[in-house]
């Protein structure tokens, strides 16, 4: 008899622990779900802010001469503070570090911010949280599966901007690039993205 009450405490263990996988599982694909949409606007601006600033490359190469003129006329100190010469335009990879990562930095860490931070709160705000805690998973596990859903959909925009930059480079200017470069700068706005995100949620 022992042995069976056993054998039975066993299968009711397991049974309770699937029950949290799948739950768990549930979850995670329905907040991935849910924060796709947003995630992928923004991911598409992104792209076309890409596009737009790389059309204009050609020109202002073909330009170098009066660009390289304006630098040589600037105070050193003045050049020297902002790190930037002509090769900051003139140079594909110069020009599309310095002119365009810097502001798909600044918004995609604002973006970051907001979507990790607002993940939380607004599930406290809405008592949607009160509902999650009544199923059979801890905060813990439900935490996760929420960031995870977000790591999960970054990874999906950083892939895609990856893509998109590279193909679009290699379109708009004819320049030889190489792709480590896009995975190098898109890796660095990741984790900034990731760092950021957990200082919104610490806050």
């Amino acid at each position: 008899r022992v042995g069976f009450l056993r054998i039975k405490f066993v299968y009711l263990n397991l049974k309770v622990k699937n029950s949290i996988n799948m739950k768990f599982k549930s979850l995670l694909i329905f907040e991935i779900k849910r924060k796709f949409i947003p995630i992928l606007i923004y991911t598409i601006v992104w792209i076309m802010f890409i596009i737009m600033f790389l059309s204009f490359f050609n020109t202002i190469k073909e330009n170098a001469g009066s660009i390289t003129q304006l630098y040589t006329n600037l105070p050193k100190e003045l050049l020297s503070a902002f790190g930037k010469g002509p090769e900051a335009l003139t140079d594909i990879y110069g020009y599309f570090g310095s002119s365009i990562m810097i502001y798909l930095v600044l918004s995609g860490c604002i973006l970051s911010s907001f979507i990790i931070s607002s993940t939380l709160a607004g599930e406290i705000a809405n008592k949607n949280i009160l509902f999650l805690l009544s199923k059979p998973l801890n905060r813990v596990q439900i935490y996760t599966a929420k960031l995870s859903a977000i790591i999960i959909n970054l990874i999906i925009s950083n892939v895609l901007l990856v893509v998109a930059s590279y193909i679009s480079t290699r379109l708009l200017t004819n320049a030889d690039v190489n792709l480590s470069y896009f995975l190098v700068l898109f890796f660095y706005l990741f984790i900034l993205q990731l760092f950021f995100g957990c200082i919104s949620l610490l806050l």
